[in-house]
């Protein structure tokens, strides 16, 4: 990760710069290792202000119909700084199927609230957005930055709403070119199954906007919730197919079951 590697350099070049003018005993490099620690969490911080202060030139009320580069970069890096603190790794597979030519729409399990963080951040260098709750949109200085960046709020017990929201991220994809992405679960699997029952109707953004389905698998997640005390966790991230909508005719509840089922297939075979 690119921000690991910097608050790296940058918290190790002020310890030796520290050690150099300002300890003039050996004896005091002891301390080298808790004061690089400090320089690191205060660069993170430094940069989360950062974030903070220019998330407050969003507006919240406008529509945006281009994509900030600057915005991508700052939620990028929000992301990694979690992930550095989280002690998280992810381990990337199937990215050779992602599509680089045309919009699509991304569908997949729901295990843990980094889930569509690890999506974004995997994807960033391509034009996509998530469909997300409207909670997240309201988290201070990050809500503003997902607006920025081309996310949707639905609001699923309006369904007046939550139609407007699929009309707009059909726009997007059909005219911006967009890859959307969305649990089609509704919210994230707190149970013991392996994926709860999908909601059929999501699956009509795809045949709107005549995008193909990518299907991802997320696995291992759900340790990020259930741990309770920091340690190392490494997630998998798996593409496992990529599926195109002709053959099933606008069947919603077809293509829903079908993506469904592959993705209860590839946990099934990588379940430990």
């Amino acid at each position: 990760m690119i921000t690991f590697i910097v608050l790296n350099l940058l918290s190790l070049l002020s310890s030796i710069l520290l050690a150099v003018f300002a300890m003039p005993t050996p004896c005091q490099y002891a301390w080298l290792p808790l004061i690089f620690i400090g320089f690191f969490t205060a660069y993170a911080a430094a940069f989360i202000l950062l974030m903070c202060f220019t998330s407050l030139f969003v507006s919240k009320k406008k529509v945006y119909t281009k994509r900030s580069s600057y915005y991508l970069w700052i939620q990028t890096r929000i992301i990694e700084i979690l992930c550095i603190f989280c002690l998280v790794r992810v381990r990337v597979k199937g990215m050779d199927i992602v599509p680089k030519d045309r919009p699509f729409y991304l569908v997949g399990n729901h295990q843990s609230f980094f889930d569509p963080m690890l999506a974004s951040m995997i994807l960033r260098r391509w034009r996509f957005a998530f469909i997300s709750k409207p909670e997240n949109f309201k988290i201070p200085f990050i809500g503003r930055i997902l607006h920025r960046n081309g996310y949707l709020a639905i609001d699923r017990e309006n369904n007046r709403n939550a139609l407007l929201t699929m009309s707009k991220a059909i726009e997007m994809m059909s005219k911006q070119g967009y890859s959307i992405g969305i649990y089609p679960e509704g919210h994230r699997n707190k149970t013991d199954e392996a994926l709860l029952p999908f909601h059929a109707g999501s699956f009509r953004v795809a045949f709107k906007a005549k995008a193909p389905v990518l299907l991802a698998v997320i696995d291992d997640a759900r340790i990020l919730s259930r741990r309770k005390f920091l340690y190392p966790v490494c997630i998998d991230f798996r593409f496992v197919e990529l599926v195109e909508t002709e053959p099933f005719n606008n069947d919603t509840q077809a293509l829903s079951d079908y993506c469904r089922q592959r993705i209860l297939d590839d946990l099934a075979a990588h379940a430990r």
